[in-house]
C-alpha cells in the first residue's frame, strides 16, 4: 500500500476531481471528455483512471471506494478531508465550477504538448533530421495553437455565421409558435420581450411586498405557455406553495384555504380540480438551506425551461461574510443559466437603505452588488407607503425595470392585485 503523500498540490486539477467526488454522476460526460493525461499529478491521475473504469463497468462510481482501493484508507482519509474542506472554501460557485476547471485543464495540457514538441523539434533541427519530420512536428505544434485559440478566440467572419444560424433557428421556431417565455404582463414583455435561455433575471424588493406573489403569476403563466418551469422554494413547503396556486387559478379566498376552512363548496372544488393542472409542467422544490449544486443537480435530471429561485439570501454558500456568500450565489445561478441553457429568475431582499429610501433602487439588492452586475433584468417590486414607510396607503403593486440589457430601462407599470385569489389582474 502507497503511503500517504504529505501534500497535494491545490492545483485546477484537484479542484476538478473534487468536483466530481461532489457529483459522480458527472462522470457520465467526464469519462468521454476527459483523458489521464491531462493531470499532471500522478496521484490525481491514476484516481481518475479508476473512476473511469468503474464506471465504464457499473454506470456509476464511489471516488472514495476507488480512493481506497488505489491508496489505502490513509489516503482516503486525506481525500475526504481535501474534499470536504474545498466543498466549504473552495468550490465558487458551488460545483458548477467544473467545466471551468475542465476546459484550464485542457488549456495547460495543450500548453505543454506545445513546448514538449518545441523541444523536440529544436533537437531534431540539431541532429540534421529530415525536413519532412521537422515539417510534420511544426504542422502539429499549428494545430494544437489553432485548437487552443478556437477555445478563446472566434473570428468576426464565424461569429457572423454562427449567430446567423441561431436567428434563423429562432425565426423558425416563433413561426412554428415555439417563443421565449413571457411573463405575461403586456408592458414588461414588450420591453423585455420575455426571458430568453442564459438570461438571469432578479426581481427585488423589501419584505411583504409580494415577490412570491408576484413570482407564482409569472410561472404560471409562462407553465400556461407550455414552457418546463423549476419553482425552487426556501421559505415555503410544497403544500403552501400548492394553496396560493389553488386560490389563483380555482377563485377561491387564500384566507379560507390557509385557516384549512371545511365549508363544503371548497371542498368540492378542490376535489375536482386537479385536472385544471393537467398539461402544466411545474416542479416545485421546495428545501430550507438549498444551494447552487442542489439545483444544478435537478437541471440535470430534467430540461428546464425556467428556474424561479424564491429567494437568493436564503440560499447556502460557503463565504466569510454575507457579501461575498451571496456573490457566489449570484455568479453561480448565472452559470446554472449559461450552462444549462435555461433562464434563471432569482427573487431578492431589499438592503434596509432600500427600506428607508422610499421606492428602492437595483444597488439596494441586499448583500451583494454582483446580483445587480450579474442579471440582464432587474426588477423592482413597490408598494406605496407612507411617509414613514410603515403603512401601505395603496393596494396597488409598482414594477420598475431598473436594469434591462436588451431593451429600455426605467418602465414603469402598476399592476393591481387581488390579494384575496392571489392575482395580478
Amino acid at each position: 500500500m502507497s503511503t500517504m503523500p504529505t501534500v497535494i498540490p491545490q492545483t485546477v486539477e484537484h479542484y476538478f476531481l473534487g468536483a466530481l467526488c461532489i457529483q459522480p454522476e458527472l462522470f457520465s460526460y467526464y469519462s468521454v471528455q476527459c483523458t489521464p493525461e491531462l493531470f499532471t499529478n500522478t496521484i490525481l491521475r491514476d484516481i481518475f483512471r479508476e473512476c473511469v473504469k468503474q464506471y465504464a463497468k457499473h454506470r456509476t462510481v464511489s471516488v472514495v471506494a476507488v480512493v481506497n482501493m488505489v491508496w489505502g484508507s490513509d489516503m482516503e482519509k486525506y481525500m475526504a478531508y481535501e474534499t470536504e474542506r474545498m466543498q466549504a472554501e473552495t468550490m465558487c460557485p458551488s460545483s458548477v465550477l467544473h467545466e471551468h476547471y475542465f476546459k484550464e485543464m485542457e488549456e495547460a495540457y495543450t500548453q505543454r504538448e506545445l513546448e514538449k514538441i518545441a523541444e523536440q523539434t529544436k533537437k531534431m533541427v540539431h541532429d540534421g533530421r529530415s525536413s519532412d519530420e521537422i515539417a510534420q512536428h511544426v504542422r502539429t505544434m499549428q494545430q494544437l495553437t489553432e485548437r487552443s485559440l478556437t477555445s478563446k478566440v472566434k473570428s468576426i467572419q464565424q461569429v457572423h455565421r454562427e449567430s446567423y444560424d441561431e436567428y434563423c433557428a429562432r425565426i423558425d421556431k416563433n413561426n412554428s409558435g415555439i417563443q421565449n417565455p413571457k411573463y405575461g404582463i403586456e408592458r414588461i414583455d414588450v420591453a423585455t420581450h420575455g426571458v430568453d435561455a442564459g438570461q438571469f433575471v432578479v426581481i427585488g424588493a423589501q419584505q411583504g411586498m409580494g415577490k412570491s406573489l408576484f413570482a407564482m403569476n409569472i410561472f404560471l403563466n409562462m407553465a400556461k405557455q407550455g414552457k418546463s418551469i423549476l419553482f425552487c422554494s426556501l421559505e415555503m413547503k410544497g403544500a403552501q406553495v400548492q394553496t396560493r396556486v389553488w386560490s389563483h387559478s380555482l377563485s377561491l379566498p387564500h384566507g379560507k384555504l390557509a385557516d384549512y376552512s371545511d365549508e363544503e363548496s371548497i371542498l368540492e372544488r378542490l376535489s375536482s380540480a386537479e385536472k385544471e393542472f393537467d398539461g402544466l409542467d411545474v416542479h416545485y422544490f421546495c428545501m430550507g438551506g438549498m444551494t447552487v449544486q442542489d439545483i444544478e443537480k435537478e437541471l440535470m435530471k430534467k430540461k428546464y425551461d425556467v428556474v424561479v429561485v424564491d429567494y437568493v439570501q436564503l440560499m447556502r454558500e460557503p463565504g466569510a461574510n454575507s457579501y461575498e456568500r451571496v456573490s457566489r450565489i449570484s455568479n453561480g445561478l448565472k452559470a446554472l443559466a449559461m450552462n444549462y441553457d435555461c433562464a434563471v429568475i432569482g427573487l431578492s431582499q431589499i438592503n434596509k437603505e432600500g427600506q428607508k429610501a422610499g421606492r428602492p433602487k437595483a444597488y439596494h439588492l441586499k448583500d451583494s452588488s454582483s446580483l445587480e452586475q450579474d442579471a440582464e433584468v432587474i426588477m423592482i417590486l413597490w408598494r406605496e407607503m407612507d411617509e414613514d414607510q410603515d403603512v401601505v396607503v395603496d393596494d396597488g403593486l409598482h414594477v420598475f425595470i431598473e436594469k434591462n440589457r436588451n431593451g429600455p430601462s426605467g418602465v414603469h407599470v402598476r399592476l393591481d392585485v387581488d390579494y384575496t385569489h392571489m392575482r395580478i389582474t
